[in-house]
């Protein structure tokens, strides 16, 4: 009886009404404030407490949502990475001239263009020839000024040719189902501008078999090769087509990746390469510039030279000291950025993911889609008509020309982020003239036995000067820049702070949190019991109603 009614008596001092489990709470709690509003009887003392408690309760919200807006941010951290070697990167070169004048006189739809070269045909049926005179050089003279490499009879067609051209057949073009198709060669100047070479081009729109067999051979293009003071030769190059340059070339060592580690520092080790352009075989309506375009990009990934590459001058020794910068992006949360899976850039089952890729595969989809044709030579659009094609409609070209004109005023949308890892080269350049005088003699007796048809063309410092094109790629230092996205707050720092700002403002604590959680599963507790009676009260009074029914039935 008597743990009964011990039982009984501890039943009676649990708290039943919410006064009491406020009253309860406020004399065990730990937290600031509550207990003054809850148990003091003044009730000005009260007013004032919550007023400070409601005060501190906003400013702990105001502090605690900037803080968690700042958890979805990151920070940059740059660090200077200590390394015993560094991965040579990929070095694309490119002749300026797309196809090799003696190669273009073996085809027959290529004839306009070599009527339109020929210095005495333009002076006898352009007027204002003066504007246009630059494009050919002082000596230059249309049979005898030709690479050894010509055959004699194809410089003798060329006369026969342009002995029986008449200028009535000057508008007779449409024989050709590529050729020219301009009402006359005056209004052609006019309308095409300064930039009349590359537009030429694309007006006959040369395939990618014609640049690839017409182009500049890697043999005869790159005459000396050293890569670490090994020596290499064309033979470790790769061969690619580029609208813009025709044949370019790409020392990529990847095979053997322990040979592509650079070691050692300065300008004797790198790459080293002695180019020869051959500028006799240039076509001055499609090449403005002579010389080389360089392209130094990441390993795996395609380049493209025309958008992000360096002009190197014949008869100079160019040195490119590289420094290598890694970058390391945050996705998800932190902002976008993409993974080497990610296949929405050109040649995506050959080379990894990069932002010009993406940007270009972009436009020519939307060209694809809209028009039905594209203005480039990759493998993804190796079935898709050329939209500068004379079979094509003139809707089309239209088509073209407007859908570029949206890409570059951003109204057509491609998502191309940055990707969340990649390599970038930063680059000095230094440059001299090269070979001088004194060593030119020496420079043709390597070439003499090495390549004959170089050799050749060598025979004065002059033409050294215009056809040769020395380059020395090298890192300047193994350390390498590091440049990372990290989060500006881990899970633990937010928690951390949290409850800092808990305590500054409310005085609460972890603990105090969970009398908090108690006193509200405490209220919970009692208005259910208080709901709970009148629901069986309620289905008592419908219990016994049904029963009467019943027993008057």
């Amino acid at each position: 009886m008597a743990g009964v009614q011990g039982n009984h008596n501890a039943q009676r001092m649990e708290p039943v009404t919410v006064l009491e489990i406020l009253n309860d709470f406020a004399d065990k709690t730990t937290a600031h404030a509550i207990p003054e509003i809850i148990l003091n009887p003044r009730i000005l003392t009260k007013l004032v407490w919550s007023l400070l408690l409601t005060i501190a309760f906003l400013l702990f919200c105001i502090q605690t949502s900037n803080l968690l807006s700042n958890y979805y941010t990151s920070n940059t951290k740059v660090k200077l990475v200590n390394s015993e070697f560094v991965e040579f990167p990929a070095v694309t070169v490119c002749n300026f001239n797309r196809m090799k004048r003696s190669q273009v006189r073996e085809n027959s739809r290529y004839d306009d263009v070599l009527l339109l070269e020929s210095p005495e045909f333009l002076k006898e049926h352009i007027e204002g020839l003066s504007n246009y005179y630059w494009l050919f050089p002082n000596d230059y003279v249309w049979d005898s000024q030709v690479s050894n490499s010509e055959s004699t009879d194809g410089m003798e067609r060329d006369r026969k040719r342009r002995e029986t051209f008449s200028y009535e057949s000057l508008y007779s073009y449409s024989d050709y189902s590529y050729g020219l198709e301009w009402d006359g060669l005056i209004d052609l100047f006019n309308q095409l501008g300064d930039d009349f070479a590359s537009k030429i081009l694309d007006k006959i729109a040369p395939t990618k078999e014609e640049l690839r067999t017409m182009g500049h051979q890697a043999k005869d293009f790159i005459l000396q090769c050293n890569f670490n003071k090994a020596k290499c030769d064309y033979r470790n190059f790769t061969t690619s087509q580029n609208k813009q340059y025709g044949n370019c070339f790409t020392f990529n060592i990847t095979q053997k990746q322990r040979r592509g580690r650079v070691t050692k520092v300065g300008s004797d080790y790198g790459l080293h390469l002695t180019l020869f352009i051959d500028a006799l075989q240039y076509i001055g309506l499609f090449t403005e510039e002579s010389g080389v375009r360089l392209a130094i990009h990441p390993k795996n990934i395609l380049p493209h030279p025309e958008d992000v590459g360096i002009s190197l001058t014949p008869g100079f020794s160019t040195s490119i000291g590289l420094r290598q910068v890694e970058l390391k992006r945050l996705g998800g949360r932190y902002g976008e950025c993409t993974d080497k899976e990610t296949k929405n850039h050109l040649s995506s089952d050959k080379y990894d993911y990069s932002i010009i890729s993406c940007q270009k595969k972009c436009l020519l989809d939307h060209m694809k889609e809209r028009c039905g044709c594209v203005n480039n030579i990759y493998d993804d659009y190796a079935n898709v008509p050329y939209c500068k094609d004379e079979r094509l409609g003139k809707s089309q070209v239209q088509c073209q020309r407007q859908v570029e004109r949206s890409f570059y005023t951003n109204r057509i949308k491609c998502t191309c982020p940055a990707p969340c890892h990649e390599y970038v080269y930063n680059t000095k350049l230094s440059t001299a003239r090269w070979p001088s005088e004194t060593y030119e003699p020496h420079l043709r007796d390597k070439l003499k036995a090495e390549d004959i048809t170089a050799f050749r063309s060598l025979d004065k410092t002059k033409f050294s000067r215009e056809n040769l094109v020395r380059l020395q790629i090298y890192f300047e230092e193994l350390n390498y820049e590091l440049i990372e996205q990290v989060p500006a707050y881990t899970v633990a720092e937010v928690l951390s702070n949290i409850g800092g700002t808990l305590g500054l403002y409310i005085g609460f604590s972890a603990l105090t949190v969970f009398e908090v959680i108690i006193l509200c599963y405490h209220l919970a507790r009692n208005a259910s019991k208080k709901v709970l009676p009148t629901i069986n009260t309620t289905n008592t009074r419908t219990t016994s109603n049904m029963a009467l029914y019943n027993v008057s039935v």
